[in-house]
Protein backbone atom coordinates (compact mmCIF):
# COMPACT_ATOMS: atom_id res chain seq x y z
CA UNK A 1 0.00 0.00 0.00
CA UNK A 2 1.29 3.71 -0.96
CA UNK A 3 2.16 5.95 1.59
CA UNK A 4 -0.64 8.01 0.01
CA UNK A 5 -3.05 5.38 0.89
CA UNK A 6 -1.85 4.58 4.05
CA UNK A 7 -2.52 8.03 5.45
CA UNK A 8 -6.21 8.37 3.80
CA UNK A 9 -6.88 4.59 5.61
CA UNK A 10 -5.53 6.02 8.98
CA UNK A 11 -7.66 9.53 8.59
CA UNK A 12 -10.77 7.32 7.84
CA UNK A 13 -10.19 5.29 11.15
CA UNK A 14 -10.04 8.44 13.09
CA UNK A 15 -12.93 10.21 11.70
CA UNK A 16 -14.78 6.20 12.62
CA UNK A 17 -13.13 6.26 16.21
CA UNK A 18 -14.45 9.78 16.87
CA UNK A 19 -17.86 9.23 15.45
CA UNK A 20 -18.67 5.93 17.74
CA UNK A 21 -16.92 7.82 20.68
CA UNK A 22 -19.24 10.33 20.42
CA UNK A 23 -22.10 7.77 20.10
CA UNK A 24 -21.22 6.28 23.34
CA UNK A 25 -21.14 9.94 25.03
CA UNK A 26 -24.62 10.53 23.80
CA UNK A 27 -25.70 6.84 25.24
CA UNK A 28 -24.12 7.40 28.72
CA UNK A 29 -26.02 10.06 31.59
CA UNK A 30 -24.28 13.12 32.72
CA UNK A 31 -23.27 12.28 36.11
CA UNK A 32 -23.48 15.63 38.69
CA UNK A 33 -19.78 16.54 39.92
CA UNK A 34 -19.77 15.79 43.68
CA UNK A 35 -19.99 19.14 45.12
CA UNK A 36 -17.57 20.59 47.76
CA UNK A 37 -18.55 19.65 51.53
CA UNK A 38 -20.35 22.65 53.26
CA UNK A 39 -20.98 23.90 49.91
CA UNK A 40 -24.92 24.96 49.10
CA UNK A 41 -26.42 22.25 47.38
CA UNK A 42 -28.84 22.82 44.12
CA UNK A 43 -32.19 20.77 44.78
CA UNK A 44 -34.48 18.46 43.11
CA UNK A 45 -37.84 18.76 41.99
CA UNK A 46 -39.82 18.06 45.00
CA UNK A 47 -37.00 17.90 47.54
CA UNK A 48 -37.52 20.31 51.02
CA UNK A 49 -34.32 21.48 52.23
CA UNK A 50 -34.05 21.15 56.47
CA UNK A 51 -34.27 24.91 56.59
CA UNK A 52 -37.48 25.38 54.49
CA UNK A 53 -39.17 22.22 56.42
CA UNK A 54 -38.05 24.52 60.02
CA UNK A 55 -39.71 27.37 57.96
CA UNK A 56 -42.95 26.07 56.52
CA UNK A 57 -45.91 27.34 58.71
CA UNK A 58 -47.79 24.72 61.02
CA UNK A 59 -51.50 23.64 59.75
CA UNK A 60 -54.04 25.12 61.39
CA UNK A 61 -57.29 23.17 61.93
CA UNK A 62 -60.81 23.81 61.45
CA UNK A 63 -61.48 23.70 64.70
CA UNK A 64 -58.31 26.25 65.80
CA UNK A 65 -60.24 28.74 63.78
CA UNK A 66 -63.85 28.26 65.25
CA UNK A 67 -62.58 28.87 68.62
CA UNK A 68 -59.99 31.99 67.76
CA UNK A 69 -62.34 34.35 68.44
CA UNK A 70 -63.74 32.93 71.63
CA UNK A 71 -61.94 35.12 73.72
CA UNK A 72 -62.53 37.95 71.57
CA UNK A 73 -65.47 40.97 71.34
CA UNK A 74 -66.25 42.98 68.52
CA UNK A 75 -67.11 46.34 69.67
CA UNK A 76 -69.24 49.41 67.12
CA UNK A 77 -71.75 50.95 65.97
CA UNK A 78 -74.86 50.28 63.42
CA UNK A 79 -73.30 48.00 61.27
CA UNK A 80 -71.10 45.81 63.77
CA UNK A 81 -74.72 45.49 65.37
CA UNK A 82 -75.87 43.98 62.43
CA UNK A 83 -73.34 41.52 62.09
CA UNK A 84 -74.03 40.55 65.70
CA UNK A 85 -77.62 39.60 64.30
CA UNK A 86 -76.12 37.69 60.71
CA UNK A 87 -74.28 36.15 63.33
CA UNK A 88 -77.30 35.14 66.05
CA UNK A 89 -79.35 33.56 63.01
CA UNK A 90 -76.64 31.55 62.26
CA UNK A 91 -75.86 30.11 65.94
CA UNK A 92 -75.35 26.47 64.25
CA UNK A 93 -72.34 27.62 62.48
CA UNK A 94 -69.26 26.73 65.12
CA UNK A 95 -67.57 29.81 63.50
CA UNK A 96 -70.03 32.43 64.03
CA UNK A 97 -71.21 31.14 66.85
CA UNK A 98 -68.26 32.47 69.20
CA UNK A 99 -68.71 35.81 68.59
CA UNK A 100 -69.77 38.02 71.31
CA UNK A 101 -70.56 41.84 70.93
CA UNK A 102 -70.71 45.06 72.13
CA UNK A 103 -72.31 47.27 69.56
CA UNK A 104 -74.96 49.49 69.38
CA UNK A 105 -77.02 52.07 66.42
CA UNK A 106 -75.22 55.37 66.48
CA UNK A 107 -72.50 54.45 69.19
CA UNK A 108 -69.33 55.93 68.35
CA UNK A 109 -66.21 57.53 69.19
CA UNK A 110 -67.13 61.34 70.60
CA UNK A 111 -70.23 59.65 72.72
CA UNK A 112 -68.12 56.72 74.32
CA UNK A 113 -67.52 58.56 77.08
CA UNK A 114 -70.64 60.71 77.42
CA UNK A 115 -72.81 60.28 80.89
CA UNK A 116 -75.15 57.48 80.90
CA UNK A 117 -78.76 58.35 80.58
CA UNK A 118 -81.63 57.56 78.87
CA UNK A 119 -80.70 59.19 75.93
CA UNK A 120 -76.78 57.94 75.72
CA UNK A 121 -76.03 55.55 73.29
CA UNK A 122 -73.85 53.31 75.31
CA UNK A 123 -73.88 49.36 74.66
CA UNK A 124 -75.83 46.89 76.94
CA UNK A 125 -74.45 44.43 78.67
CA UNK A 126 -76.22 42.12 81.28
CA UNK A 127 -79.73 44.46 80.76
CA UNK A 128 -77.91 47.83 81.18
CA UNK A 129 -76.20 50.73 79.21
CA UNK A 130 -72.48 50.26 80.14
CA UNK A 131 -68.91 52.09 79.38
CA UNK A 132 -67.09 50.46 77.38
CA UNK A 133 -64.23 49.88 79.33
CA UNK A 134 -66.46 48.57 81.87
CA UNK A 135 -68.38 45.60 79.83
CA UNK A 136 -64.82 44.69 78.10
CA UNK A 137 -63.36 43.98 81.37
CA UNK A 138 -66.82 42.23 83.38
CA UNK A 139 -66.24 39.94 79.84
CA UNK A 140 -62.92 39.29 80.19
CA UNK A 141 -62.10 40.35 76.60
CA UNK A 142 -58.64 39.11 75.72
CA UNK A 143 -58.82 41.02 72.28
CA UNK A 144 -61.37 43.94 71.38
CA UNK A 145 -61.85 44.47 67.89
CA UNK A 146 -62.96 47.50 66.88
CA UNK A 147 -64.94 49.48 64.18
CA UNK A 148 -65.83 53.42 64.70
CA UNK A 149 -65.46 56.05 62.36
CA UNK A 150 -68.45 56.95 60.37
CA UNK A 151 -70.63 58.55 63.07
CA UNK A 152 -67.43 60.68 63.89
CA UNK A 153 -66.96 61.62 60.51
CA UNK A 154 -69.66 64.40 61.20
CA UNK A 155 -68.82 65.23 64.98
CA UNK A 156 -65.47 66.96 64.14
CA UNK A 157 -61.78 66.37 63.34
CA UNK A 158 -60.33 64.20 66.48
CA UNK A 159 -61.59 60.87 66.11
CA UNK A 160 -58.04 59.43 65.97
CA UNK A 161 -57.11 61.04 69.19
CA UNK A 162 -60.50 59.91 70.39
CA UNK A 163 -59.87 56.37 69.15
CA UNK A 164 -56.52 56.10 71.05
CA UNK A 165 -58.28 57.37 74.18
CA UNK A 166 -60.96 54.99 74.00
CA UNK A 167 -58.54 52.06 73.82
CA UNK A 168 -56.31 53.99 76.44
CA UNK A 169 -59.40 53.87 78.78
CA UNK A 170 -60.04 50.56 77.93
CA UNK A 171 -56.50 49.11 78.61
CA UNK A 172 -56.83 50.82 82.39
CA UNK A 173 -59.46 48.37 83.53
CA UNK A 174 -58.17 45.86 81.12
CA UNK A 175 -54.08 45.99 81.08
CA UNK A 176 -53.60 42.68 79.00
CA UNK A 177 -56.14 43.40 76.32
CA UNK A 178 -54.92 43.09 72.68
CA UNK A 179 -56.56 45.57 69.98
CA UNK A 180 -57.57 44.90 66.09
CA UNK A 181 -58.91 48.03 64.37
CA UNK A 182 -61.41 46.59 61.24
CA UNK A 183 -61.51 49.61 58.67
CA UNK A 184 -64.30 51.74 58.21
CA UNK A 185 -66.26 50.75 54.91
CA UNK A 186 -67.37 52.89 52.08
CA UNK A 187 -70.75 54.28 51.82
CA UNK A 188 -72.39 53.54 48.16
CA UNK A 189 -70.92 55.37 45.01
CA UNK A 190 -72.28 59.06 45.28
CA UNK A 191 -74.42 58.64 48.28
CA UNK A 192 -72.09 60.20 50.84
CA UNK A 193 -73.27 62.83 53.10
CA UNK A 194 -71.34 66.06 53.92
CA UNK A 195 -67.94 64.31 55.78
CA UNK A 196 -69.36 61.07 55.81
CA UNK A 197 -68.03 60.78 52.18
CA UNK A 198 -64.98 57.92 50.57
CA UNK A 199 -62.71 60.04 50.15
CA UNK A 200 -62.64 61.04 53.97
CA UNK A 201 -63.33 57.36 55.11
CA UNK A 202 -60.26 56.12 53.14
CA UNK A 203 -58.14 59.15 54.90
CA UNK A 204 -59.15 57.52 58.47
CA UNK A 205 -58.70 54.52 57.41
CA UNK A 206 -55.13 55.09 56.12
CA UNK A 207 -54.47 57.29 59.19
CA UNK A 208 -55.69 54.26 61.60
CA UNK A 209 -53.59 51.50 60.00
CA UNK A 210 -50.31 53.89 60.96
CA UNK A 211 -51.62 54.37 64.06
CA UNK A 212 -52.39 50.84 64.60
CA UNK A 213 -48.79 50.04 63.29
CA UNK A 214 -47.21 52.30 65.61
CA UNK A 215 -48.97 50.89 68.96
CA UNK A 216 -48.92 47.47 67.75
CA UNK A 217 -52.61 46.76 67.14
CA UNK A 218 -53.34 44.71 64.50
CA UNK A 219 -55.58 45.87 61.79
CA UNK A 220 -57.82 44.41 59.21
CA UNK A 221 -58.70 45.67 55.91
CA UNK A 222 -62.96 45.79 55.53
CA UNK A 223 -63.06 48.12 53.23
CA UNK A 224 -61.15 46.67 50.09
CA UNK A 225 -63.07 43.34 50.36
CA UNK A 226 -66.35 44.82 50.14
CA UNK A 227 -65.86 47.73 47.52
CA UNK A 228 -66.64 47.75 43.87
CA UNK A 229 -63.11 48.00 42.82
CA UNK A 230 -63.36 51.89 42.33
CA UNK A 231 -63.11 52.90 46.29
CA UNK A 232 -67.52 52.51 46.71
CA UNK A 233 -69.64 50.03 48.85
CA UNK A 234 -70.46 47.35 46.06
CA UNK A 235 -74.24 47.87 45.54
CA UNK A 236 -75.44 44.05 46.27
CA UNK A 237 -73.40 45.13 49.83
CA UNK A 238 -75.26 47.71 50.61
CA UNK A 239 -78.75 47.02 52.12
CA UNK A 240 -80.23 50.92 52.38
CA UNK A 241 -78.85 52.63 49.90
CA UNK A 242 -76.23 54.54 51.81
CA UNK A 243 -73.55 52.41 54.22
CA UNK A 244 -76.04 49.66 55.70
CA UNK A 245 -74.50 45.86 55.16
CA UNK A 246 -76.40 43.67 53.52
CA UNK A 247 -75.99 39.30 54.48
CA UNK A 248 -74.14 38.66 51.27
CA UNK A 249 -71.78 41.57 52.67
CA UNK A 250 -71.70 39.82 55.84
CA UNK A 251 -70.44 36.58 54.41
CA UNK A 252 -67.47 38.48 53.13
CA UNK A 253 -67.07 39.70 56.51
CA UNK A 254 -66.72 36.48 57.74
CA UNK A 255 -64.38 34.90 55.26
CA UNK A 256 -62.26 37.84 56.02
CA UNK A 257 -62.04 36.79 59.67
CA UNK A 258 -61.60 33.32 59.07
CA UNK A 259 -58.76 34.12 56.84
CA UNK A 260 -57.01 36.45 59.32
CA UNK A 261 -57.78 33.99 62.19
CA UNK A 262 -55.69 31.04 59.60
CA UNK A 263 -52.97 34.14 59.56
CA UNK A 264 -52.64 35.07 63.04
CA UNK A 265 -52.81 31.57 64.14
CA UNK A 266 -50.30 30.48 61.61
CA UNK A 267 -48.17 33.35 63.11
CA UNK A 268 -48.33 32.50 66.59
CA UNK A 269 -47.29 28.92 66.05
CA UNK A 270 -44.64 29.43 63.42
CA UNK A 271 -42.98 32.96 66.18
CA UNK A 272 -44.48 31.78 69.18
CA UNK A 273 -46.14 34.98 69.20
CA UNK A 274 -49.88 36.08 70.00
CA UNK A 275 -50.72 36.20 66.43
CA UNK A 276 -53.37 38.78 66.95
Amino acid sequence: MSRQNRERTGNGRKRLAAAVLAAVIALVPAVPALADEGAPQEKGPGITTAAETEAQPAEVTEEQVNAFYQDAVFVGDSIMEDFQLFCRYRKSDPFLAQFRFLARTSFSLHNASMPISKKSKHPIFQGEQRFIWDSVRMLGAKTVYMMFGQNDLDMGNDSVERYCALIGKIKEQSPDAEFVIMSMTYTLAGKGKGPINNDNIRAFNEAMKVVAAQNGWGFIDMSTPTSDGNGNLRPEFCSDHYVHHTNAAYRVWEDVLKEYARESLSRRQTEGGNGV
